[in-house]
């Protein structure tokens, strides 16, 4: 259990100075935003619009959820039908949709087609390596929700992504899938050779 919450922890700090060092940071509230944002179990549709502004403008200018939610929604990032309650709780689906649009990322045959949907912006999101392959939980964390942003504003500024790991539960992760190295005597490893 300590192992896990020194794990959790790390990460957390990893995530939070990654996301500052790629997303220029403008003033006391987006650093703020990205502490309370850290700390969070469940990000909402709040945290959702608010990080797709700064990840659009590169600042967070303390604008009021509903001016947020109409400018994304004149911009054609988020939809109308959308709950227009600022604590609902940000699906992954919800998230990749809007970073697909914001980064005006097409997809693929499908997509093109028939039009982005969170079902496909959610894979071409895995596809891309912004966002892991399998979904997992449903919702978004707040510390996941940093992990995505920090992937979104590096593909935005060209630079390459790594694909996020997950964990045992499905949860988004920052560090890489390292497997312990085999006990010594065990079939396969040099001391036996």
């Amino acid at each position: 259990m300590l192992k896990r919450l020194l794990v959790v922890s790390s990460v957390t700090l990893i995530v939070v100075s990654a996301f500052l060092v790629v997303a220029p940071v403008t003033g006391a509230s987006d650093t703020q935003f990205y502490r309370d944002l850290a700390k969070k179990q469940a990000a909402t549709l709040d945290d959702g619009y608010r990080a797709i502004c700064i990840l659009r403008a590169g600042k967070d200018d303390g604008a009021k959820f509903e001016d947020l939610r109409a400018l994304l929604v004149k911009d054609g990032i988020a939809p109308d039908s959308w709950p227009a309650e600022p604590q609902t709780e940000l699906t992954k689906g919800k998230l990749a949709l809007m970073i697909c649009k914001a980064l005006d990322i097409k997809g693929g045959v499908i997509a093109r087609i028939f039009g982005m949907t969170e079902r496909y912006a959610l894979r071409e999101l895995a596809y891309i390596g912004i966002m892991p392959q399998k979904s997992g939980h449903f919702f978004v964390s707040g510390t996941e929700l940093l992990s995505v942003l920090s992937r979104a504003a590096r593909y935005k500024t060209k630079e390459p992504v790594e694909p996020e790991g997950e964990d045992e539960e499905g949860s988004m992760s920052t560090e890489p899938k390292v497997e312990a190295p085999p006990e010594p005597g065990t079939p396969g490893t040099s001391e036996n050779k």
